[in-house]
């Protein structure tokens, strides 16, 4: 059986005390009462050194990750946190802290590049400059590194998303995706924004590799709210064989025109297991075969269906739609 091992972390150690005073109140007083007071002990460990993903075969798994050159926790304790499934939708997690990271002297690598990013844009790979967009918008970017990519949250060295030249949040590398089993380390970020005012808007993404070495993207869309909303429907619900999916306006007229349109599903993880591309127009009844972009079934689970249309007023997106799929 084949597991996909979907999340690895190494977290560097440190000590916290944490004092408790307990109050009690006895049944036949009134007032409040100091019964006792403990001390525990917990690690701490606020710094995350890198992520992979690989898989899992007989029991026996095997995930090749590059730590950071300048790495400062060589020699102390890590956590390895471990999450895994199967196709049937079991799953299961566990954790180390029995880890030692450690320093090794590797030949001096001429690496003076950063990442190499494939793709930044707004919702997906359809984006041009400068496109209109309505909220809900998400960022999405693709790259890669020989040397591998740095994911964790090191001080100066780490993944950053400015919108408007402010920094969104502090630690957006939680966002990053590694793909499994690329010859050269890769990975995804998506980033849902925030509800955003309409006008001209610009967001700028930074990533490092393992090396120190960054690359940094910039792009500019404008928001303009639609009136019209779009809503995905399905004719299955749970769905066994197909799922049937149509989509409705605001007024409940079926969708029948758009420039570009694209039908999304995603597992509970965010990652796209389907999707559908088309310039022609009455698309809806649109008829999914429960199988992935691979050919094969998926297994019994929830999945997200979200369409994306390019129309005249801009970039319509639906909310997603929930299928449940059972087995036959």
């Amino acid at each position: 059986m084949k597991y996909d091992l979907t999340k690895m972390s190494y977290f560097p150690i440190s000590t916290v005390i944490y004092t408790i005073t307990y109050m009690t109140k006895k049944n036949s007083s009134p007032h409040w009462h100091i019964k006792t007071k403990k001390t525990w002990t917990y690690t701490h460990r606020p710094d995350l050194l890198t992520t992979g993903k690989g898989t899992i075969q007989n029991g026996t798994f095997r995930i090749t990750v590059t730590l950071p050159i300048d790495n400062s926790h060589s020699g102390k304790s890590g956590l390895l946190n471990l999450y895994a499934y199967d196709e049937s939708g079991r799953e299961a997690n566990g954790y180390t802290d029995k880890l030692i990271v450690s320093t090794a002297v590797e030949p001096i690598t001429e690496d003076i590049q950063g990442p190499d990013i494939e793709f930044a844009g707004i919702n997906d790979d359809s984006f041009t400059e400068g496109i209109l967009v309505n909220n809900p918008a998400t960022f999405v970017c693709k790259f890669s590194d020989p040397s591998g990519i740095w994911s964790g949250n090191s001080l100066g060295k780490q993944m950053t998303l400015s919108l408007d030249g402010a920094c969104i949040e502090e630690n957006v590398a939680r966002y990053y995706k590694p793909i499994a089993e690329s010859e050269i380390p890769e990975g995804e970020f998506i980033y849902p924004l925030p509800r955003l005012s309409n006008g001209l808007h610009t967001l700028t993404f930074k990533v490092f590799d393992t090396l120190g070495n960054s690359s940094e993207v910039t792009i500019a869309f404008e928001v303009k709210e639609n009136s019209e909303t779009y809503t995905i429907s399905l004719d299955e619900e749970p769905a066994t064989e197909r799922a049937t999916i149509s989509c409705q306006d605001q007024n409940g007229n079926d969708v029948t025109e758009s420039k570009h349109t694209r039908i999304s599903v995603t597992n509970t993880l965010g990652e796209e297991i389907w999707s559908y591309e088309t310039t022609e127009n009455n698309l809806f009844p649109l008829t999914w075969n429960l199988q992935d972009n691979n050919g094969k079934r998926v297994s019994a689970g929830q999945y997200y269906c979200k369409g994306y249309f390019e129309t005249s007023a801009g970039t319509i997106v639906t909310p997603a739609k929930k299928i449940v799929v059972i087995t036959q």
